[in-house]
């Protein structure tokens, strides 16, 4: 569902979604899965040491049908600089 913000008559960012993951994945050059990782957050269980959860780092909507777009323009630009930094060689943990 597209959100027009009353006050400028524009889409609003924060609430619009315009981007599938697959889609934006492409754009940000970024497998799929971690696109998804960064937009669900993971758990990591590795034997014999404690589970380590990671929180969503991306704004995403949630689903309304099928593999419509999620990720609104202010969610493709927290990527975008994830992305970057990945590209770059900084750690992201």
């Amino acid at each position: 569902m597209i959100v027009i913000d009353e006050t400028t008559s524009a889409l609003d960012r924060f609430e619009s979604p315009l981007y599938t993951v697959s889609e934006a994945a492409r754009y940000l050059n970024v497998p799929a899965s971690t696109l998804y990782t960064w937009i669900r957050g993971c758990e990591r269980r590795v034997s014999g040491r404690r589970t380590v959860a990671g929180l969503p780092v991306v704004t995403a909507l949630p689903k309304t049908k099928g593999r419509g777009p999620v990720i609104p323009f202010i969610g493709l630009a927290e990527a975008l600089v994830l992305s970057a930094m990945r590209h770059s060689g900084v750690p992201l943990q």
